[in-house]
C-alpha cells in the first residue's frame, strides 16, 4: 500500500480509538467521509504529539467570522465508524496544516513503509470543529490508559516500580 494515496476529500468524522486492555492497547485515528473510512494505525506518542500539534495550530490559526460552516456535510443522527475500513496501514509520519482558501485543516499520514520524501499516503480535510473534539478525544484516550509515573515518566501499573533515573541503575548512563 506504500505506493498509494487516497485523499478523503472533506472528512464527515474523525477520531481517534484504542483497541485491547490498558497497557496492550493498539492506536489509530479513523477518518470517514460518506462512503470511504480509513483506519490509520499510530503509537501512542503519534497521538499525544498530534493532541499538541492540535492545540497549537488552533491557537495559531484566527477562527473565521462567521460561526457557520459553509462547507459542513450534512450529518443525521450520530456519527457511524461501522463501515469496513478500505484505507488502512500504519503510519510512520503525520502532519497537520491549514488550508486557509477553504477554512479547513489538513490531515497527512504517510505509510510506514512509504520511501523518505515520498508523497503523503493518506489526506482529508476537517473544520475546526472536528479537529477540536478529536483533540479533546486524544488527551480522554490517553488519559483513560495506565497511568505515568510523575518521576520517571514510564507507565505504572498498581503497585510500585523502580525508577532507573534516580536509583543510579540506569543503563547506559
Amino acid at each position: 500500500m506504500a505506493d498509494e494515496t487516497f485523499d478523503l476529500g472533506r472528512a464527515t468524522g474523525i477520531l481517534a480509538d484504542a483497541v485491547g486492555e490498558p497497557g496492550n492497547r493498539r492506536f489509530r485515528i479513523l477518518a470517514r467521509n460518506e462512503y470511504e473510512l480509513a483506519n490509520l494505525w499510530v503509537e501512542r506518542q503519534q497521538l499525544e504529539a498530534m493532541a499538541a500539534a492540535v492545540e497549537k495550530l488552533l491557537t495559531e490559526t484566527p477562527q473565521a467570522v462567521g460561526a457557520d460552516d459553509p462547507d459542513r456535510p450534512p450529518r443525521e443522527g450520530p456519527l457511524s465508524f461501522d463501515l469496513r475500513p478500505n484505507i488502512e496501514f500504519r503510519v510512520g509520519q503525520l502532519a497537520l496544516g491549514y488550508q486557509e482558501q477553504r477554512q479547513l485543516f489538513v490531515l497527512l499520514a504517510h505509510d510506514i513503509e512509504a520511501g523518505q520524501g515520498a508523497a503523503p499516503t493518506f489526506s482529508c480535510l476537517v473544520s475546526r470543529e472536528q479537529l477540536q473534539a478529536f483533540g479533546f478525544g486524544v488527551h480522554a484516550l490517553i488519559a483513560a490508559g495506565r497511568p505515568r509515573c510523575p518521576i520517571c515518566g514510564l507507565p505504572s501499573s498498581e503497585g510500585s516500580h523502580d525508577h532507573a533515573r534516580s536509583n543510579g541503575h540506569s543503563k547506559g548512563g
